[in-house]
């Protein structure tokens, strides 16, 4: 274990965390738009800029900087805060129409960009990208150009022939605006709860039905990317998001069949009350 303090709060944390999740255990709000727990760390958007102390303090991108033994750590100082203000113009401004986007300033108190202002929708954090390659094993969108001409999009800006339609890049984007229409001409497949005729629709994790006994969800192999690749290595996302680390994928279905107290000759138990 490796121990530090964020904000001269002590910490104890396993070798090879970043301060980021250290700063989670501890209860500490960082503000970030290109970290997922389920990809690997990026350092995209800077707003999770952090000081780290020493004879020459300096700022670090708390996501993708590892814990360190000793390191003290602070999340709020007044060069921290200006320069996420700052880096929270530049989003402003590439952004100026996105909800998300607008919240979020607010929060860190900017209510108007500096810089000249684009109409886009995308901030670039690279999470769609990222989660198409690293968990979907699809890689159907990707970086495109450089500099202010930089994007994301299908091979050749045309739809997308590897492109499953799972809709992770959808799930993932920080800022809600990713559009599946602009990256395939398939049509998405909706999940229909066998518990309510197909009226309704379910996840492929999920709990059969209110009254279920015991009440724990499953995994529909006929849905789940996971089992669908047949590659052990694709996806697995809800590994990263069970703390109590009870997804089991060997885990088969098993049929009991329960019956009567009368049919298996038994005598059901009386308790006896007292009026007294």
């Amino acid at each position: 274990m490796i121990s530090l303090t964020i904000d001269d709060k002590r910490v104890e944390v396993e070798e090879g965390s970043t301060i980021l999740q250290a700063a989670e255990k501890l209860g500490i709000h960082i503000p970030t738009l290109c970290h997922h727990k389920s990809l690997a760390p990026y350092g995209a958007c800077r707003l999770c800029l952090v000081e780290l102390g020493g004879p020459r303090p300096m700022l670090q991108a708390s996501c993708v900087f590892p814990a360190q033994e000793g390191l003290a750590v602070q999340t709020a100082t007044e060069r921290v805060l200006r320069t996420r203000k700052v880096m929270m113009e530049l989003l402003l401004a590439r952004c100026p129409e996105v909800p998300r986007i607008q919240e979020m300033a607010r929060e860190l108190g900017v209510e108007e960009s500096r810089f000249p202002k684009k109409e886009d929708d995308c901030i670039l954090c690279g999470l769609c990208v990222r989660v198409c390659e690293e968990k979907m094993g699809v890689g159907a969108i990707d970086f495109v150009g450089r500099g202010t001409e930089k994007s994301i999009a299908p091979a050749y800006d045309k739809y997308s022939a590897k492109c499953i339609v799972c809709g992770a890049c959808k799930v993932v984007c920080p800022i809600e605006t990713v559009d599946l229409a602009r990256i395939t001409d398939k049509e998405p497949r909706p999940i229909r709860s066998e518990f309510d005729m197909g009226l309704g629709l379910r996840p492929s994790i999920y709990i059969p039905y209110p009254q279920a006994v015991p009440r724990a969800a499953v995994i529909d192999p006929e849905t789940c990317i996971h089992f669908r690749s047949g590659v052990d290595g694709v996806c697995k996302s809800c590994v990263n998001f069970c703390d109590a680390g009870a997804i089991d994928y060997e885990q088969a279905d098993e049929t009991q069949e329960l019956r009567p107290i009368s049919q298996r000759g038994l005598q059901p138990r009386v308790r006896a009350h007292s009026l007294c």
